[in-house]
């Protein structure tokens, strides 16, 4: 939300987005979109984050 909140990259440019949250140490961030890329932009759409059902179980569960 940091990157979002400080309005300098459109979220749906990604590489700039990878690139701004490289240099803030937004390490997740930078992992999630190039693991996932589809799940990232799905989530600046739509506000949800489909996690694959094994991760969505252990994060449901407090386990990781």
């Amino acid at each position: 939300m940091a990157i979002r909140a400080e309005g300098k990259t459109n979220m749906l440019d990604i590489n700039t987005v990878q690139r701004l949250a490289f240099d803030r140490e937004f390490y997740e961030l930078v992992n999630f979109i190039e693991a996932d890329r589809k799940a990232y932009t799905n989530f600046i759409l739509t506000g949800e984050l489909n996690l694959p059902d094994e991760e969505a179980g252990n994060e449901r569960s407090g386990r990781k």
